[in-house]
């Protein structure tokens, strides 16, 4: 009599699990990612989505201007243009002034674009230190450090997916595309520590002295508080932590989705656990639709065919795929339910999941998450759907 009680108990928490699990905002969701990504929840004031380079720069630019202690700023690509000219005479600027500024930016992603501009940034006033991913103790070989990081006097930040660069600020020089779709997000408030602790990071770990300097952000008053929005920051070193916790935190918002996951990247090859994630998702009755790159559109043609073996496992399971058309998407961002969101410079692909650093913030807001989903119908509307491994 006792084996079909222990069978039945047995089935019932398995169901519990796939169709009760702990929902996005509440207690027990966030202490489970408190638990997996090993970070916690900080209050975020003023919190801006920024679609493309005509919404981010100007924002990146006051934050610049802003600071009157010192600047954080972190970068993959740093390139001779009228984009990253014009950001480094204002960074100039704020350094004469007296500004302390640190800048890291990764030499695999930059040297090949305009060497004798990295050179020269040795003679301004401004703290550099590149990341070199072919020797040196924590750098690791192909290693990139693809996280992009402004922080100022410890109040505010940007962080996401774009680069100093005119890429998504104007067409393309050698097309007359539009220019690429890409997102970041302007925090401030007690967030801002652990973004500004993890740069630390980084500069300690690439040979940088310890960043003594660094501010607390201002306590917030109960009344800033009330119209606070809780966020969480997670970054991913490989190289000096085990855990995977980007990898983690995506698995775990989308074993709490309920009604519809909608993801977008530029390069497609996830994480083995997303992608069971994925699958049990869609198997339960999700709606999930990703947006990534055509053969037309990436910037890196050689990872297309790698993407697309990926297709078949998704297809089969009724996951829409689609495709962009006439520009490239560099945003990387993921939505639930229409009320939780996961922002940042994470692509959807094996080197974010297992090789390169990374950074995202992840919050419960169904208003931002709302503003997000109709931006990423946009998108949806230049794209093709894929309905085949063909096609």
């Amino acid at each position: 009599m006792k084996k079909p009680f222990v069978l039945m108990t047995f089935l019932a928490l398995c169901l519990s699990s796939c169709f009760f699990a702990a929902y996005y905002g509440t207690d027990e969701f966030e202490k489970l990612l408190d638990l997996r990504t090993s970070t916690e929840l900080r209050h975020a004031l003023n919190v801006e989505l920024l679609r493309q380079g005509k919404e981010s720069f100007p924002v990146r630019e006051a934050v610049i201007r802003s600071a009157e202690n010192y600047l954080l700023i972190q970068t993959f690509i740093f390139r001779r243009d009228r984009v990253s000219e014009e950001f480094l005479e204002i960074i100039t600027e704020q350094a004469e002034k007296g500004v302390e500024i640190k800048l890291i930016y990764d030499w695999l992603g930059s040297v090949v674009f305009s060497p004798l501009f990295l050179y020269n940034l040795k003679r301004l006033p401004i703290d550099v230190i590149t990341h070199v991913a072919f020797w040196g103790d924590q750098r690791g070989v192909n290693r990139i450090w693809h996280e992009k990081i402004v922080v100022a006097d410890g109040n505010e930040a940007v962080i996401g997916g774009m680069h100093f660069d005119e890429a998504t600020l104007e067409p393309s020089r050698f097309s007359r595309t539009r220019p690429a779709r890409d997102l970041d997000i302007y925090v401030e408030g007690p967030i801002v520590k652990d973004i500004q602790d993890s740069f630390s990071e980084n500069w300690k770990i690439i040979g940088g002295e310890s960043l003594d300097f660094l501010e607390e952000p201002k306590p917030l008053s109960q009344e800033c508080l009330q119209d606070a929005i809780l966020m969480r920051f997670v970054s991913q070193k490989p190289l000096t932590h085990q855990e995977y916790r980007i990898n983690y935190l995506y698995v775990e918002a989308v074993n709490a989705a309920r009604e519809t996951i909608y993801l977008e990247s530029p390069f497609f090859s996830p994480a083995l656990d997303i992608i069971e994630a994925l699958i049990s998702a869609a198997r339960r009755g999700v709606e999930i639709k990703i947006l990534i790159n055509s053969f037309w559109t990436t910037d890196l043609i050689w990872r297309y065919p790698f993407a697309r073996l990926y297709y078949p496992l998704f297809l089969r399971e009724g996951i829409e795929l689609y495709e962009m058309h006439g520009r490239m998407t560099h945003a990387k961002y993921a939505l639930f339910d229409g009320v939780y969101s996961i922002v940042g410079s994470y692509n959807l692909d094996i080197r974010s999941a297992y090789l390169d650093t990374e950074c995202v913030v992840a919050y419960y807001s169904p208003e931002l998450t709302m503003e997000l989903t109709e931006w990423f119908d946009e998108g949806l509307s230049e794209a093709r759907e894929v309905f085949s491994l063909f096609w």
